[in-house]
């Protein structure tokens, strides 16, 4: 049976991605890092988190080790041309953690990849994903509540915005109630 996670993160945040790995790294079997494109390997959340020689190792070699353990990464592209995807870079008992995923990219993970575990952490919030937690029965990752992101360093009142206006311009606050 595949195990499928969720954190309910609201926007890109560093708790959440942080807490995410952690996850991928405490897995005991052939550990992926999912991102739409290699681009976010050069973002600053996880050039921060991971550090700059692990993310160009991830871009270069698609591969690097991290913590000790070896961890591979894929992308929307690879998965689209499944021929790339060797089977000894997925293997079937692999432990994917998706981040800033959205519907698009879950719903060629989940057609084309084998894999025993799934953590996802959406790109704006897990009301994006409502689909693919309701199909999978997908389950909320360990009560984690990201905090409210104009607490976190580095907020981006820009990106928090675009995030409100989103999500029908409603304060925070009430939005987290819905």
């Amino acid at each position: 049976m595949i195990e499928r996670l969720f954190i309910p993160s609201h926007g890109p945040d560093f708790p959440s991605l942080k807490h995410g790995l952690e996850w991928l790294l405490s897995q005991n079997n052939s550990l992926i890092l999912f991102v739409s494109n290699l681009g976010f390997l050069k973002r600053r959340m996880l050039l921060e988190i991971l550090g700059a020689d692990i993310c160009n190792k991830l871009i270069k070699n698609k591969t690097a080790t991290y913590k000790n353990k070896k961890i591979s990464v894929i992308t929307y592209k690879m998965i689209r041309f499944t021929r790339e995807i060797d089977s000894s870079i997925i293997p079937s008992n692999s432990s994917i953690l998706c981040v800033h995923s959205t519907p698009k990219d879950l719903e060629k993970i989940e057609k084309y990849l084998k894999f025993k575990k799934i953590m996802v952490i959406p790109w704006a919030t897990y009301q994006d994903l409502f689909n693919w937690i309701n199909n999978y029965h997908v389950e909320q990752y360990d009560d984690f509540i990201p905090i409210d992101p104009r607490n976190l360093p580095g907020y981006d009142k820009h990106m928090h915005e675009k995030f409100r206006f989103r999500y029908q311009n409603i304060p925070y606050e009430d939005y987290q109630k819905q």
